[in-house]
This record gives structure tokens, sequence and C-alpha cells, in this order.
């Protein structure tokens, strides 16, 4: 194993050549290193007997800071590296200075004083002391005032961020804040969505939360319920609300959504298609990303996959008896070879009531591939695009993306005036909606049944 340079007795003689042997000690040893790991061992041995002889007053201070800064140049040492080694080795050398002074009754962090004002001179960041060095050490090195005062300021801000209840008093909010609050929503984002006028409305919702101690939770729920409202409005309207929406937590957003789709599920119910198209409408903004919400939908995957499962087998039993029935073989008169219907489709019965299948509808509806591809991918498994509402969004969808090219070629062949029965594409964003045909996507086949 190897041992350090400095020891008890090289140390009581130290003087300026051995400053420099040391130097030349440590800089050719770290040459050698090839890892960034074996290179911190190293000066975490070499140095730390330096540091430690240096509080022992054995190396004088400034000799100790001397070294460190040759040591650096020397080894072509970054400074961000050496702050790092000297930080991690000044906090070990004080916790023992700490056990030091149990057992010896004497106050050894104040050894550390002159060895720091002397690393700091050499290039080292006072603020890697001030997160290394204990607050004894840093008051006695004159970086801070008071060690019991900074040790007070600590423990409040641990206090304010781990153990401060963020619950607001309901009784304290003021019903006065939320009319206001509705009154500037409604004007607000029902009027010229201007960049202008969307930063003042932020403004003042903001000092409506700060003046009535509005819960910021609450008025994000007011605010996705307004716009809930308003997915059908102006394209300027929604991306005001989005705008605000977008001022708030992103994981209280997602919390928030979370709890509004699994109340549903506790009580039974269904929710209404115009949530799916809120989650789809702040997916498609970049205000949510839909792998967030997706812990929050239901039905759980392992449910799905069990359901799929139990659906398959009954349609192999299905297929294996037609089968049967088709080549004859078999009593007619059993009541398990009697025919029965069954759906091909394996989310034809349970598919309504599975938030993910329709939330991954309303992103295709609402044009948002990147999301929609997601949840397809996720799903894969599951065959989601069996299930008519996705299958109809996909076919609009394509609709939507041939029908500039279909137009060019039906005008370019003289196509436009045989067809009498043409489908035009809609506009992009009227064309995103659920209740479109899927015979739309290909509508030169439809004309020609006709």
């Amino acid at each position: 194993m190897a041992t350090a340079f400095i020891t008890p007795a090289t140390a009581a003689k130290w003087d300026d050549g051995r400053r420099t042997s040391f130097v030349e000690h440590v800089a050719a040893k770290v040459m050698k290193c090839k890892t960034r790991e074996e290179t911190d061992e190293l000066l975490h041995m070499e140095l730390y007997e330096l540091l430690r002889e240096g509080m022992a007053g054995s190396i004088a201070p400034d000799q100790v800071g001397l070294a460190i800064k040759e040591v650096m140049h020397k080894s072509s040492l970054t400074n961000d590296h050496l702050e790092d080694v000297v930080g991690d080795l000044l906090w070990l050398l004080g916790e023992e200075a700490t056990l030091d002074a149990k057992e010896s009754k004497v106050d050894l962090k104040t050894a550390i004083a002159p060895v720091v004002q002397e690393i700091l001179s050499s290039g080292v960041s006072a603020d890697v002391m001030k997160a290394r060095v204990s607050e004894e050490g840093l008051e006695a090195a004159g970086l801070i005032k008071s060690s019991s005062d900074a040790k007070n300021k600590l423990q409040r801000l641990r206090t304010n961020k781990f153990y401060a209840q963020q619950k607001f008093n309901l009784l304290r909010e003021e019903s006065e804040g939320y009319s206001k609050l509705m009154v500037d929503l409604e004007h607000g984002c029902a009027g010229v969505g201007s960049e202008k006028n969307v930063e003042r409305l932020s403004n003042n919702v903001m000092s409506l939360i700060a003046y009535f101690n509005l819960d910021p939770n609450r008025v994000l729920d007011v605010m996705l319920d307004c716009l809930e409202g308003a997915v059908q409005l102006p394209q300027h309207s929604v991306e005001a609300y989005v705008h605000l929406i977008r001022k708030f937590n992103r994981s209280a957003l997602v919390q928030v959504l979370g709890f509004k789709f699994q109340g549903h599920q506790q009580t039974n119910q269904k929710p209404p298609e115009s949530l799916y198209q809120l989650v789809a409408v702040l997916c498609k903004h970049k205000a949510l990303s839909i792998k967030d919400m997706y812990p929050f939908l239901s039905s759980s995957d392992d449910d799905m996959l069990a359901e799929f499962n139990k659906f398959y087998e009954v349609l192999l039993k299905h297929i294996e008896r037609m089968r049967i029935k088709v080549i004859g073989k078999g009593n007619p008169n059993d009541p398990e070879q009697k025919e029965a219907t069954i759906d091909a489709a394996p989310h034809a019965d349970t598919g309504g009531d599975n938030q993910k299948l329709l939330v991954t509808a309303a992103l295709l509806a609402e044009g948002d591939w990147e999301s929609a591809e997601h949840m397809l991918t996720v799903l894969a498994l599951l065959l989601p695009a069996s299930f008519p509402p996705i299958s109809g969004a996909l076919c609009t969808l394509i609709h939507t993306c041939i029908a500039p090219v279909y137009d060019k070629i039906m005008d370019a062949n003289g196509l436009s005036a045989v067809l009498t029965k043409q489908v035009k594409a809609p506009a992009l964003d009227d064309s995103m909606q659920t209740d479109a045909s899927p015979d739309a996507a290909v509508p030169v086949i439809r004309d020609i049944k006709d």
C-alpha cells in the first residue's frame, strides 16, 4: 500500500526544499494516474497529511497555502477539481477535530482558521469553504460573523423547506378574491389575445392570489375548469388560458388534473369528454406531458393486460368452435358448440371506461401526434387502434394529411367533375374532431361504391 510523502518526521523539518520535493512528488504521481478516481484517491492521501500537519502547527499555514497552489499548477489540475478535493478534506478534518475536542477538551477547530485563510489566498473559492468547513472554523477564519447565528439560520431554512405545511386555511380565504378572479378570466381571455393583454391578466391573477390569500391550487383548478369550457372557443382564448396555467408549478398541474380523473373513478362516473379535450389541449401546447399524466389514468396496466388476455382466450375458443362447425365435426346439439356472438374488437365492451384509451383518442383528435404516438407505443400490446374512437381519429388524421395531395391529383386528371360527391379536406383545426366519420379517410372509395 502506498504511503504519504509527509510524515511527522518530515513535517518537523519542513522548509522550502521539502515543499518543492513534496510538490514534485505529487505532480509525478498525478501524471501517472489514468482516471479521475485514481487522481482523487492520490490527492486525498497526500493533501490530507499536509492539511492535518498544518492544523497541528507542524507546518506553517503559509507553507500549506503555497504547497496547494504549486501542486495545482505543477499537476495541471483545474481549479474546480482542486477545490472539490480540498473541500472534502477540510470537512473530514473538521469532523475529526470535533471528536478530538470532546476527548481532550481542547477546541481544535480554531486551528483550522489560519489554514483556511491561506487556502483562500491560493485561489480556492470562499463558497467551497462555507459549504464544507464547520461554523466554528468559519467564524475563526473570519468568513462569518457568528457561528451560532449561522446555525440558527440554517435550522430555520431546513424547517421551512422540509417541515412547513403548504396547506391553506380555507377560512382565511376571501370569496371576493374568487369573484374578481372569475371576472378577470372572463374578460381577459375572451378579449383580444395579444401578448401584452395576456401578461397583464397574468399579473392581475398573481396579485389576487397574494392580496386575498387564495390557495394557488384552487385558483389553478378554477382556471382549468374555465379552459375546459373554452376548448371550443377561438384559438387566442385557449392560448391565453394556457399561458396563465404555465405560470403555475407543473407538478401541481399534474396532481390537480389527476385528482379530477381519480375523483370520477372513485364515484364510478365517466369523465366528460371536455376533460379529455382539456388534457389534449395542454399536451399540444407543451404545458403538460402525457408521461406525467399516465399514472393517474385508469385502468391499471395489469388490469388491462388481464382483460385483454381473457378476451383473447374467449376469441380463440370461438374460432375453434367455428372450425369444428365448418368441417362438420362435433354434436350440433352440444350447447358449448352453439354459435355465439362475439365482437372481434378487444375494447368494444370495456373501452368506453378506459381513460387511457379515451385520452389517446382525444390527443389524436386534437392533432398532437407526438403525445398520441407515445400512448400508442405504451399500449401497443393491447391493440389500441381497434378501439373505434382511436381508429376514427387516426383515419381523420390520415385524411387531413393526404387530402391536399389528393385534390391536386384529381384536378390534374380531371376527376373533379366525375366524382360529384367529392369530400373536400377541412382545415386542420376543424378536421381534428372525434365525431368525424372514418369513411372520410378515403373518400374516392366511398364515392365509387355509391
